[in-house]
């Protein structure tokens, strides 16, 4: 309390019936320093989609949002309007890259008001999710809430940072065994003779259906670009380099697609070289077992 409301109080307490002065005066003082916090005290909401959660209706960003807001208002939070951070895409485990996120701890101040749907939202790697919410809670003052279990995050203590730590450590192995299932069903995929991703030079994806209705892809030879494919195959098999395939390409006015890059690759594993500003086709090799075959793959640069 101020020395103000100090003086104020004692010149009250003159005598019998104004005894209760002082403590009507605290009260008020108290309550008058509680309504400019929370005037002060800014709510911000964090919601995120990775690329493992596409189809799980909980993790869409409109659910998440309205989670968030249902929130605040059972929870009777005032406050200055509020600011939303969202991060969609990207991987679970990756704190780097996340605009969002990074956004809102660095401008994240005491005693404001942080909700997100759970732990997981915030990320999948326990060693990082630890360290942000003690970024968060700890050293900066936020409070922080979950609003599925409307649990407030505690990091006070050895106790609270296991805790949080344990629920990391859950998060990021259901993030590993989404990716076990994952590259499972590709190769699985790849050993049935579909396509597991991506569209190359050279072919013309097709869309079938098994006897179940399931969709696959298939690949198949596009006679327009096959010249070419088979072309950069016996010129980098006959010893020429791919900036050499490429620039005789690009010179000649060969038909090209936008945005393929230059890439090679050797025995199974697949190794992408430099990309040319020049050059937009150059070739890839890739050998699995008694089959062969040139391929022209995407170079992300």
């Amino acid at each position: 309390m101020s020395r103000a409301c100090w003086a104020v109080a004692a010149r009250a307490d003159t005598g019998p019936q104004m005894s209760v002065a002082p403590l009507q005066f605290l009260l008020l003082a108290f309550s008058g320093w509680v309504n400019r916090r929370q005037l002060e005290m800014k709510i911000r909401t964090y919601c995120r989609r990775s690329k493992n959660d596409e189809g799980k209706q909980q993790f869409s960003m409109k659910v998440q949002h309205a989670g968030c807001v249902e929130f605040i208002s059972r929870m009777g939070f005032a406050g200055e309007g509020r600011t939303d951070y969202v991060d969609d895409g990207g991987a679970s485990d990756d704190f780097l890259t996340r605009a969002g996120l990074r956004q809102l701890i660095m401008e994240a101040q005491r005693g404001d008001v942080i909700v997100c749907r759970d732990q997981s939202r915030l990320g999948r790697d326990a060693i990082e999710v630890t360290l942000v919410v003690r970024d968060l809670v700890r050293d900066r003052g936020c409070r922080l809430f979950y609003y599925v279990t409307g649990q407030e995050v505690q990091f006070a203590n050895a106790i609270d940072q296991a805790t949080t730590f344990i629920q990391g450590t859950g998060h990021q192995m259901e993030l590993e065994a989404i990716r076990s299932r994952t590259r499972e069903a590709l190769r699985s995929r790849v050993r049935d003779g579909h396509i597991a991703g991506g569209s190359c030079y050279g072919y013309r994806l097709e869309r079938k259906s098994d006897g179940s209705g399931r969709k696959y892809t298939l690949a198949s030879v596009n006679e327009a670009e096959a010249p070419i494919v088979r072309r950069i195959y016996d010129e980098f098999l006959a010893g020429r380099g791919l900036k050499q395939i490429a620039h005789g390409l690009n010179n000649e006015g060969s038909r090209r697609r936008p945005r393929v890059g230059v890439a090679a690759a050797h025995g199974r594993r697949a190794r992408y070289a430099r990309s040319f500003s020049t050059c937009d086709i150059a070739a890839s090799t890739f050998t699995g077992g008694s089959r062969s075959f040139a391929r022209v793959a995407r170079c992300a640069a």
